[in-house]
């Protein structure tokens, strides 16, 4: 594949002027238009989905010929040459009969994307499904679940990128990537850096900003043991290869207790699987271990997992618990966060800070691979002060694993 220029295939929107100063998104009558252009069909209906936290663009268009999701990526969230490969990737994916939606050709074009507007747009089939609440996932559909990410991950250890994609799709084996990526994400809080969040947050409105507060007042307690986790498991030397990164509670569909869809495949790229079991399971059984176990036991029955493997899962869980509200700080910081989704945040982060009691035999015992325990733990945390809760979140999960 050329440069970007080479393969960009501009959309002409006949009487279309879009104004994105105002509302950051084309309307929906122009979507329609985009829509059918890609498509190079008449759109019957189109519904704007609401979006997630990303700034990405996606809405679901009925068309003659079926049901379609537009996608338009975050603007400079991918460069062509990465979004071209994770196309080929999805590709792959689906030929081994995984549940993903692969973009499909521009009208007009062998490309299976294009840019307008400062962003890549796709077109792709509609998924069908609904996601499930943290919690609320039956053991039938977690175990379905389970074995769904080892068919994605054994699939993905065999796929072959274009070489100059080696570096974000490629198969090998070394140290984990997240694990030094994780470190240098705490590194770049400098004592400066937390003082400027905690400035910028003067000016939040009081529930974002009450909730920014524990994340800052975490950080600086937890910040430097989950390094220390996090520095030990730097020479552990295990299989890498693409991994979805962002699988969460939000972008898998089932129907009925059957995975009908994996989406948001953006953050894909080379890591260990530690990243993607960390995140679902983190997401829908924050604090059930006993249930990590048997998710865990049923994942391994499709793709073994070593000792070692079993550490990185619940170190990576516990550096995601530490950093995910850093990101929610630094974009405060930048004026990224939409106003209009203020409320999301402030309910997602409290969902996942909620006081909760868990006496379970950490998890690691049955494996090898037991977290050695630091002074100040607890088995069992209830009626907990949420303005620390943040705090006592990822020291309970240090313990508890």
């Amino acid at each position: 594949m050329g440069t970007e220029d080479a393969f960009r295939f501009q959309i002409s929107i006949v009487s279309a002027t879009w104004d994105w100063s105002v509302t950051g998104r084309p309307a929906d009558v122009e979507l329609r238009g985009l829509a059918a252009r890609l498509l190079g069909e008449k759109v019957v209906e189109l519904r704007p989905i609401a979006g997630g936290f990303s700034g990405a663009i996606v809405a679901q268009v009925e068309a003659p010929s079926g049901s379609f999701c537009l996608r338009g990526w975050p603007p400079q969230s991918l460069s062509g040459e990465r979004l071209s490969e994770l196309h080929r990737l999805l590709n792959h994916w689906r030929h081994s009969g995984l549940p993903v939606a692969v973009p499909i050709p521009v009208h007009g074009s062998c490309e299976t994307f294009a840019a307008h507007a400062g962003r890549w747009w796709q077109m792709e089939p509609w998924l069908p499904g609904r996601a499930v609440a943290p919690r609320e996932i039956s053991d039938e559909q977690l175990n379905n679940l389970m074995r769904t990410l080892a068919e994605l991950h054994q699939s993905a250890s065999r796929y072959s990128c274009r070489p100059e994609s080696r570096s974000l799709f490629g198969v090998g084996s070394g140290g984990a990537p997240a694990v030094n990526g994780r470190r240098r994400l705490i590194a770049d809080w400098t004592p400066t850096r937390l003082v400027e969040g905690r400035e910028s947050l003067k000016a939040a409105p009081k529930d974002f900003r009450d909730v920014g507060l524990s994340i800052l007042d975490g950080f600086l307690r937890c910040a430097e043991r989950i390094d220390n986790e996090l520095a030990a498991c730097t020479d552990f030397v295990v299989a890498v290869h693409p991994c979805w990164r962002d699988v969460w509670n939000e972008h898998v569909l089932f129907t009925g207790s059957h995975v009908s869809g994996l989406v948001d495949p953006g953050s894909s790229r080379t890591d260990h699987v530690s990243s993607d079991l960390s995140r679902i399971l983190g997401s829908l059984l924050p604090d059930d271990f006993v249930r990590w176990n048997d998710a865990l036991d049923t994942y391994s029955e499709g793709r073994p997992l070593k000792p070692e493997e079993y550490r990185l899962v619940r170190v990576m869980d516990r550096s995601s618990v530490l950093l995910s509200g850093m990101t929610w700080i630094e974009r405060w910081q930048a004026g990224e966060i939409d106003p209009l989704q203020l409320e999301r945040i402030v309910d997602r982060v409290r969902i996942a800070r909620k006081p909760r009691v868990h006496q379970v035999q950490p998890p690691g015992a049955r494996h090898g691979c037991v977290v050695p325990r630091q002074p100040g733990g607890q088995d069992a945390i209830e009626n907990i002060d949420p303005a620390q809760h943040a705090v006592d979140q990822v020291l309970r999960r240090a313990d508890a694993h």
